[in-house]
């Protein structure tokens, strides 16, 4: 006959308290001196090299007495619950006594043991078990936690991109079809988002998006499958299917004042639109599950969809059409994001080098600057002179390092981030029509008083690579009233200014050009100011 664990434990825990030691029948000898062996070696002390005995207590682990259970760990605790044991105190003292153990507390303790068998029993008995009816829900109950670290494995490898979002999103869920959860019930995509041993259905969507580099602004991260409800619907992205659950007429849709939301017909569905299921058969609380949608069976009336949490795992299953509560479309369209084309404002020399500006692009998260040098030795690629990696969000650049007389061409794209968790993910508007200029240096200019002519004398290095300079002289200090002169190279360094008004200050200032073909470029203006033109009475 077999024996109960259960009664073993009993009787052990019985013969325990009345120090009854159990000998078995079949475990008698006939020699008696065995027996008393066994009883005098129960009554000798144990010790240590030392001669402590067992009943000596180390007095570096003696409890303080003082310290309460259940209260704030203090320094040097872990938190833990183990006991935290201080310094011994000298004068202090105490015998340290073992409380009696009742017969009432060896049962609880075998009670305690026996439960926690049944418990691990149990455990492995529901092991990759569906919910109940072979329901997939969408993580409005936590399944049962396990004790110990998860146990989940990681997801399978992942494909490459195409850069088109709504073939990597359906290519990428495709990617982990045989995934399951562990037998503890956790899951990598559940446990990304907090919910380790809750269902994952919407945790293994937003990794499938995140995977395929969609941002969240079009497919959201959520942690209910209504919750899509609630993005897509204000947005017009969001539609009830002819021959599918009337959603519009549920508790959910009534009370959320949704209206105008159009129906459509099932062969309407795209590929990678989000499928909403009413596993439950209860509409009125909302969809309970989220799957991508793959294609239709027209003649069984069936949406063949893939989806994680779907009995444990990620698979393809078919789903009659009557369930369907609705359907979300995500915007799979980088152009909804594209920002508006870019055109240049200005540009000019100045003493630190070619200054360029562009108009504000609507929509534009930042802009890329791409430069090349002109020359028989400069290479043919343009380079991307602003961080790569960073966002630079300013409409005007300045290249610099450049030598005299040196040409560049250049122009700007800007670009639109679509989320902030994915600032690599960018949406291009039109660029700048590629422009160059040539970069002049500065002159520097020494001016001198004229007393025999009322003038000054203006004297500067000559410039080698200009074609020649413009002088500018004027009363007013933004030259909006000002006399031009130009120099041409015949007369390279040095011009007279004569003529100037009695008691007027006057300003001046000088800037080199050089022609190329029918084009004018200018250098940076270098402005002068001081009493030294103020003429005498």
């Amino acid at each position: 006959m077999k024996k109960h664990p259960f009664l073993i434990l009993m009787t052990a825990a019985l013969m325990t308290v009345t120090g009854v030691v159990p000998v078995m029948a079949d475990t008698l000898v006939e020699n008696s001196e065995n027996t008393e062996l066994t009883e005098a070696s129960d009554q000798e002390e144990l010790t240590d090299p030392e001669g402590h005995t067992a009943d000596d207590t180390d007095p570096e682990e003696v409890k303080d007495p003082s310290e309460d259970e259940g209260e704030n760990p203090e320094e040097g605790d872990d938190g833990s619950g183990e006991d935290v044991y201080v310094p011994y105190d000298e004068g202090h003292e105490e015998e340290v006594r073992e409380e009696p153990r009742t017969l009432v507390t060896v049962i609880e303790e075998v009670v305690e043991i026996v439960g926690d068998e049944n418990g691990k029993e149990e455990d492995e008995s529901s092991e990759d078990t569906p919910d109940e009816d072979g329901k997939e829900s969408d993580g409005k109950g936590d399944k049962e936690k396990k004790k110990g670290p998860p146990r989940f494995a990681p997801p399978l490898p992942v494909p490459s991109l195409t850069g088109d979002w709504r073939e990597d999103f359906v290519e990428v869920a495709r990617s982990q079809i045989g995934y399951r959860e562990a037998s503890d019930g956790s899951s990598y995509f559940g446990n990304r988002i907090g919910i380790t041993y809750s269902a994952w259905c919407t945790a293994f969507i937003t990794w499938c998006a995140k995977s395929a580099g969609i941002p969240q602004s079009s497919i959201p991260h959520v942690l209910t499958s209504r919750k899509y409800v609630e993005i897509y619907a204000p947005k017009d992205r969001f539609f009830y299917v002819k021959g599918g659950v009337d959603a519009a007429d549920t508790v959910m849709m009534r009370e959320g004042g949704y209206e105008g939301i159009k129906t459509i017909k099932p062969t309407s569905i795209k590929p990678g639109d989000l499928l909403l299921f009413d596993t439950d058969g209860n509409g009125n609380d909302g969809p309970d599950h989220v799957a991508i949608f793959i294609s239709y069976d027209k003649e069984a009336r069936g949406l063949v969809n893939l989806s994680g949490n779907s009995n444990n795992s990620v698979n393809i299953t078919t789903k009659d059409l009557s369930t369907l509560f609705g359907v979300c479309r995500p915007v799979f369209d980088k152009k909804a994001y594209k920002p508006d084309d870019a055109a240049f404002d200005m540009i000019r020399n100045t003493s630190e080098g070619i200054k360029i500006r562009w108009d504000e692009c609507e929509g534009a998260s930042g802009y890329e600057v791409y430069a090349r040098k002109i020359g028989e030795d400069a290479p043919d690629e343009y380079v991307q002179v602003t961080d790569a990696a960073g966002v630079y969000s300013e409409n005007t650049w300045t290249f610099t390092g450049l030598e005299n007389g040196e040409r560049l061409s250049f122009y700007v794209r800007p670009y639109a981030i679509v989320s902030d968790e994915y600032p690599t993910v960018r949406v291009y508007g039109r660029r700048t029509p590629k422009k160059s200029y040539i970069y002049l240096e500065v002159c520097e200019l020494n001016i001198q008083k004229d007393e025999e002519t009322c003038g000054v004398s203006l004297e500067w290095e000559a410039n080698d690579d200009c074609s020649g300079y413009q002088i500018q002289c004027s009363t007013d200090r933004d030259f909006s009233d000002h006399k031009s002169i130009t120099v041409m190279p015949g007369m390279a360094d040095h011009k007279k200014l004569t003529g100037l008004d009695e008691g007027e200050e006057y300003y001046v200032r000088i800037r080199p050009f050089i022609r190329r073909k029918d084009k004018t470029y200018y250098g940076a203006w270098k402005r002068y100011e001081t009493d030294t033109f103020v003429q005498d009475t």
